[in-house]
Order: structure tokens, then sequence, then C-alpha cells
């Protein structure tokens, strides 16, 4: 498994071990190049951003306070907001 580290400058460091010889999060241990390192929390990078805004068929055309494309029909960045400017019509969800 690869833990990560920051050695004393703060610079990331990432070692692999076994998992029954990792340090707990906060513990400072000696590296392979003699540097202490002192391993810290490893989060998943975060998702790039997937959802891109489009044109919602649902919705009419025209609809006062959405934004719209050249024939009308309003443009929508997330379901939620989709939603949203149905409820102004009293719309229920799908």
């Amino acid at each position: 498994m690869i833990y990560e580290f920051t050695d004393e400058a703060g610079e990331p460091v990432e070692l692999a071990m076994p998992v029954s010889e990792a340090p707990d999060i906060g513990a400072t241990i000696a590296g392979p190049d003699g540097r202490l390192l002192t391993r810290v929390a490893s989060l998943p990078p975060k998702p790039t951003e997937t959802w891109k805004p489009y044109v919602s068929r649902r919705l009419p055309r025209h609809m006062d306070g959405a934004e719209t494309n050249a024939s009308g029909q309003p443009i929508v960045r997330t379901q939620a907001e989709e939603r949203s400017l149905a409820s102004r019509l009293g719309w229920e969800r799908e």
C-alpha cells in the first residue's frame, strides 16, 4: 500500500509498505534516505468537473428567470436548478 508523508520542508513523499508496518497518522519515522517523515492523512483526488450546462427539453421556451439559448430554450447547470425552475411552474419531479 502507498502512504503519504511530509518531510521537514513540508514536501510530500510517498512510501510503499505493508499495511501491518504503516505508522499511525501524525507519527514520525526515518525515511529511506535518512530524512524524518511525518505520516499525513491521504485523501482521494478530487474528481474533475464532469457536469456541463445543458439545454433543458422539459422546461418551456422563453421562461422568465432562466438563461436561454438563441431559440429560447432554458440552459441549466444542474438537475437541482432544473427542478427548481420546474417547481416555479408548479410541476413535480418526474
